[in-house]
């Protein structure tokens, strides 16, 4: 339905500087304001009922995440709507976070360092790799596939790895997440630029923070591994 409704729009390439810029700048305003309300989850699910309930039912969360993120596509076309949409996933991911984050904080003693790390890793390589798209201007279009079937492989891992759990097998794992999801954000970043229209600024703030979520899970294991 969302290609539909922008089957005829102009991508925000062909748009003169200044409305590109325009664009690009409603993108990484509402992808800011995603990690904010995510940070907002998270404070509210850390308070003691709230991580009781999402700690006992933990799946159910999890699965409403996913339907979320799914539903997400449907409405990334409807003015108004796809904006609720983005801050309500991220709102309810960081509520999600809330047993992770309790946890690691648990085991650094009662200290959030560790998740202070993971972000600050994640924000370089993030930030390391949306400008290396925007200096360059390389197209990585190319990458759609590949991610598709790395992203295959990586879940199929993951589901491996809880069946055979091992420190080297959670290396390498991470290892490959890590390399899948910059490849993500090089990807997203350079459709941001090339193939969205100028009204899906919603949809590419969405794409951004996911890949951002996902990365930062990756680096938050690989820091958390090292204690």
């Amino acid at each position: 339905m969302a290609q539909t409704a922008y089957a005829h729009a102009v991508p925000v390439v062909r748009l003169e500087v200044d409305e590109r810029t325009a664009f690009i700048g409603k993108v990484y305003l509402y992808f800011l304001l995603s990690l904010l309300t995510a940070a907002c989850g998270v404070m509210f699910g850390l308070t003691t009922m709230v991580l009781q309930i999402v700690s006992e039912h933990y799946v159910l969360f999890c699965f409403a995440e996913i339907g979320l993120l799914f539903g997400a596509g449907r409405l990334m076309h409807k003015p108004g709507i796809n904006k609720i949409v983005l801050f309500g996933f991220a709102f309810l991911s960081g509520m999600v976070l809330g047993p992770l984050f309790y946890g690691l904080i648990a085991m650094a003693g009662g200290s959030p360092l560790l998740i202070y790390k993971g972000l600050a890793l994640t924000g370089c390589i993030f930030f390391g790799l949306t400008v290396y798209v925007f200096v360059t201007r390389t197209d990585f279009s190319y990458l759609g596939s590949s991610l598709i079937v790395g992203l295959i492989t990586f879940l199929a891992l993951t589901l491996l790895y809880f069946v055979f759990p091992s420190s080297t097998f959670d290396l390498v794992i991470t290892g490959i997440g890590a390399a899948l999801f910059s490849g993500f954000v090089l990807y997203d970043t350079s459709r941001i630029m090339r193939q969205l229209s100028q009204d899906q600024y919603i949809d590419g703030a969405l794409s951004l923070y996911i890949d951002f979520l996902n990365l930062f899970l990756i680096i938050l294991n690989f820091v958390s591994g090292d204690e």
